[in-house]
């Protein structure tokens, strides 16, 4: 029987999957054969644990999980020679006589190569069943050299239909708009939240120009010229923030971030990218900086407060201090009285001092010095501050303190 090879390489090219393209091999293998066929294929970086396999449809063919060794085995044989390969039934390979043909002698196993001509998979039948025929064994060969090529590439296309699924996944679970640039054509596919951040429908494909056409006028010119300098340069990454116009008027804030892959020579051939509105963002951090100058404000006027209070209050103590001093002077001798009225005076003077200061600490006017002070002053005024409270409960108490120094600082303006 003659093989229509055209035939065949047709329906390879009409086929969508390689699980698909396997069987059809599988069966075509069969068509010219008066036997069971098996096809294997192992996927770039897969083990032979996950490699497709057609095994024949009758019934009492062999379970899969026997099959799936021996095939392995084969294809190990096939590794150190690809080329067709024969087999003859003997001890050592009795096991894989049993797993795939019980009854036979030799088997015959056509290897399927790909462009580079390094086997990716075989289909193995009973030596039978080739009837001695050389012009059925050049069909098989043909028809694994077609579909080891075929499923190559349904390989790559499985693996870049996977990829743009996902990254249409990824798109529609994020508020980014996503594109895909290619840079030799101009063609630029867009995926996610595109009709809110640029007024379309996504995953459409258009020019590189129907996005900058968008950009805001003030923007465009800086935002094209960084990202084509970027494309021509060895640089793997962009970004930018611009500005879009809005629906209702107002202008929508995004940022731009893109990824360029490069060939060998470091040209960029391909661009993916996000387009992130970031007018949220943009909002809060104006608010955060209104509230940050209102804060200046109000602390720059309660600093203007304090200050002015602290003047007004320094007015009405120096009569004060005057007062104490003249009544001293008159005095035959101590008064507890008027010594009591000058520590309490000079405490008040102060912290009057103090609270000027906070207005100088803002604007770093204040400067520390240390003074030598004595501790027995201080233990006297805590005392009579805490008389008071002493005398309502019926607490008496004394101290007895030695003449000490300790270092004090105090601010000078």
């Amino acid at each position: 029987m003659t093989f229509d090879l055209v035939a065949f390489a047709r329906e390879a090219v009409a086929v969508s999957t390689p699980a698909q393209l396997l069987t059809l091999a599988r069966d075509a293998a069969a068509a010219v054969c008066t036997g069971p066929v098996f096809a294997a294929h192992l996927s770039p970086d897969w083990q032979w644990e996950h490699a497709l396999l057609a095994c024949p449809a009758a019934s009492g063919a062999p379970a899969a999980a026997a099959v799936r060794p021996a095939l392995s085995a084969v294809h190990r044989q096939l590794s150190l020679a690809p080329r067709t390969l024969y087999l003859q039934r003997a001890p050592d390979t009795e096991a894989l006589f049993m797993a795939l043909c019980p009854d036979g002698q030799v088997l015959c196993a056509v290897p399927m190569c790909d462009r580079d001509g390094a086997p990716t998979g075989s289909l193995v039948v009973d030596e039978a069943a080739l009837r001695g025929n050389a012009e059925t064994l050049r069909s098989l060969e043909a028809i694994a050299a077609i579909s080891g090529t075929s499923l190559q590439a349904a390989w790559q296309h499985a693996g870049a239909r996977r990829d743009q699924e996902r990254l249409q996944l990824l798109s529609e679970t994020t508020n980014d708009s996503f594109w895909d640039l290619d840079v030799a054509s101009g063609e630029m596919w867009w995926g996610g939240k595109l009709d809110h951040v640029l007024g379309t429908q996504p995953r459409m494909s258009k020019r590189v120009d129907w996005r900058h056409a968008r950009i805001h006028p003030e923007d465009a010119d800086r935002v094209v010229s960084s990202f084509d300098a970027a494309l021509r340069s060895q640089a793997s990454s962009w970004n930018a923030p611009y500005r879009l116009p809005g629906f209702s008027g107002q202008d929508i804030h995004v940022r731009e971030h893109a990824y360029f892959l490069r060939d060998a020579a470091g040209v960029a051939y391909r661009a993916i990218g996000t387009i992130r509105d970031v007018s949220a963002l943009k909002e809060l951090l104006l608010r955060e900086r209104a509230a940050r100058a209102q804060a200046e404000q109000a602390s720059l006027v309660k600093d203007q407060f304090l200050a002015m209070l602290g003047h007004e209050l320094r007015n009405p103590l120096a009569p004060i201090v005057t007062v104490i001093t003249l009544l001293e002077l008159r005095s035959a001798g101590p008064d507890k009285h008027l010594q009591i009225l000058r520590r309490q005076t000079e405490h008040l003077v102060r912290l009057v001092d103090d609270l000027m200061d906070v207005a100088r600490i803002s604007t770093g006017k204040v400067e520390l010095t240390k003074v030598r002070t004595l501790v027995e002053p201080l233990l006297q005024r805590a005392a009579e501050m805490s008389q008071p409270l002493s005398s309502s409960a019926g607490t008496i108490w004394t101290s007895t303190c030695p003449r000490m120094w300790r270092s004090t600082p105090t601010s000078r303006a």
